[in-house]
């Protein structure tokens, strides 16, 4: 199983650029860290712990 991590951050003047992360789910859950909050809980994993799986969509397989 996997999980899409999605980044949204600034690619030029207006534009926003989006980042793809497709990241084994036992991956997610060993470095994921949660932050309570008064209005919720926040979850964040470290960019550094999953860079090798940016665009990584070769880990679904083939279509065929």
């Amino acid at each position: 199983m996997f999980v899409m991590i999605s980044e949204m951050r600034k690619g030029g003047q207006v534009e926003e650029v989006f980042d793809y992360y497709v990241v084994p789910s036992r991956i997610v859950s060993q470095y994921t860290q949660k932050y309570d909050r008064p209005n919720g809980a926040r979850y964040s994993i470290q960019r550094k712990l999953i860079e090798k799986y940016k665009d990584k969509w070769s880990l679904f397989g083939s279509p065929n």
